[in-house]
């Protein structure tokens, strides 16, 4: 019987494969776009097709789009800064359980050594 922890391992993805989150899902329902929904093949091809021939309403355009994306590198650059401060508690953490796993494994050592000494018995003796 296979176990349920093992999955296969993903294969890497391509640069032309689009990574929809339910954000961007969230998003899109509600009339916006991200720089992932307008990587779709269809919307990149409605997009070369599209021609604006007036030039104010192309500048309105690119300064939303500009502010759009903006809004997008502000919110990746929130996820990093909180996805780093993850990080570096958990690497904390780490240290913290690691530094406490080696105190308690040489005060047991000690207490077992005690132990056997009372018993008379070498702590080369013990069998572990």
């Amino acid at each position: 019987m296979e176990s349920p922890w093992a999955k296969p391992i993903p294969k890497k993805a391509s640069r032309d494969t689009v990574h929809i989150t339910p954000l961007d899902y969230h998003i899109a329902q509600h009339g916006g776009l991200t720089a992932s929904i307008e990587r779709l093949p269809h919307l990149l091809q409605n997009a070369k097709s599209k021609t604006t021939t007036d030039t104010n309403q192309r500048l309105e355009e690119l300064v939303r789009e500009n502010g759009r994306l903006r809004e997008e590198i502000a919110f990746h650059q929130d996820t990093q800064r909180a996805l780093m401060s993850s990080y570096t508690a958990s690497v904390e953490a780490f240290e913290t359980l690691k530094e406490s796993l080696q105190v308690t494994s040489e005060r047991m050592l000690m207490s077992e050594q005690r132990l056997l000494k009372y018993w008379g018995i070498e702590p080369e003796q013990s069998k572990h």
